[in-house]
């Protein structure tokens, strides 16, 4: 509570000397301030430290448990938010094939773009899952304490990530669709060489702008703090997926194979009359 703000930051630990950790009788804490040392200033020890933790403890023996806030919901809820966030996800890649389908004025262009998106969402999902699993092995230890995993769950900051996911993945395979119509010009369908001609020519700003929102989301996830831990997380798993997926899953299928090959033959039977 507010009451005790100037006691946060400092290290401490209870020790239980009778009893168990469910019944206990007496408890040692044991509390480190490193800006007020006993054996440099024992009165400032003894008033900000001492006085204060003992404060503490009294106050938090005789809270009453009726103010305690709920921490765990009903299945009921929780399906509830479930269903919520399920919904949320899929309205909103109804609406982006719309949109595609409207600008580029071919579906193919919208499945590229929902199965890229769709791509992501379960890759995130599934390293999710995949932190889960290593947390509880003992020979991934080292590991986990490395990446600073943790048993993440979806809850609404996790949802909230991967709707941001969805928006940055999008954003990327548009531009990419865009330079791929400009580059087409007249013809009808992107072929294999206008595809390769806009991702070489996108792919200096695909690396800056992902490079640098790895940067700030990495920044976020190691020194960022438990509340934004697994919003983080799960936004650098998305910002490393979605731009692999813009280039190498979207932009691959807007490529009309039919077509391609057709205008090739019709070139080639051109410069066979030609030579002739």
């Amino acid at each position: 509570k507010d009451d005790f703000l100037d006691v946060l930051g400092r290290s401490m630990e209870l020790v239980v000397i009778e009893g168990s950790d469910e019944a206990v009788q007496s408890f040692v804490m044991l509390v480190l301030d490193e800006d007020i040392v006993y054996s440099t200033n024992a009165n400032a020890w003894q008033n900000s430290v001492a006085q204060r933790e003992w404060e503490l403890v009294r106050a938090a023996l005789a809270q009453s448990s009726d103010e305690l806030s709920v921490q765990n919901f009903s299945p009921a809820i929780a399906e509830n938010f479930r269903a919520t966030a399920f919904a949320a996800v899929l309205l909103s890649l109804l609406l982006i094939l719309i949109y595609i389908w409207v600008r580029f004025g071919s579906v193919r262009y919208s499945a590229a773009a929902i199965t890229a998106l769709t791509h992501d969402v379960l890759v995130v999902i599934g390293l999710i899952a995949l932190a889960e699993i290593i947390y509880d092995k003992e020979a991934f230890a080292g590991i986990t304490s490395f990446l600073m995993l943790e048993p993440f769950k979806i809850d609404l900051n996790l949802v909230a990530a991967l709707l941001t996911i969805i928006g940055y993945s999008l954003n990327d395979t548009i531009i990419i669709m865009d330079r791929i119509r400009e580059d087409r010009g007249k013809l009808n369908y992107a072929s294999k060489a206008v595809i390769n001609s806009a991702i070489n020519q996108t792919v200096s700003r695909t690396v800056i702008t992902s490079g640098t929102t790895i940067l700030a989301v990495g920044i976020l996830y190691f020194y960022g703090g438990p509340g934004v831990h697994a919003f983080s997380y799960a936004l650098l798993c998305g910002v490393v997926v979605g731009t692999y997926s813009s280039v190498a899953v979207a932009a691959p299928m807007v490529w009309s194979r039919k077509k391609d090959l057709e205008h090739q033959r019709a070139l080639k039977a051109i410069e066979e009359t030609e030579s002739v």
